[in-house]
């Protein structure tokens, strides 16, 4: 396992013994507590998208045609370069 923003050193077996312990107990607090009994209101975004899927569909297809494109024409760039260097 590679963490490179953690110090591996600090990690023990009692370190990692008490987060468990910790999550634990986190865990018992969070299922003792009654259900909400008040829902947030979805956001309009989530309703439109709820609401009709197909919305989304032309944009992201009109993206990846995009990409398509560009991507093809920078893979044709250094064919036209040499070509047009080679008929000089």
């Amino acid at each position: 396992m590679k963490c490179s923003h953690i110090n591996q050193n600090k990690i023990t077996n009692e370190n990692i013994q008490q987060w468990l312990s910790d999550l634990t107990t986190l865990a018992r607090v969070a299922e003792s507590l009654p259900p909400p009994t008040q829902t947030a209101e979805a956001s309009a975004l989530e309703r439109n998208t709820r609401v009709d899927r197909n919305r989304l569909i032309l944009p992201v297809l009109g993206i990846i045609f995009a990409i398509v494109v560009v991507v093809g024409v920078c893979g044709l760039i250094p064919v036209v370069v040499t070509l047009l260097s080679n008929g000089r």
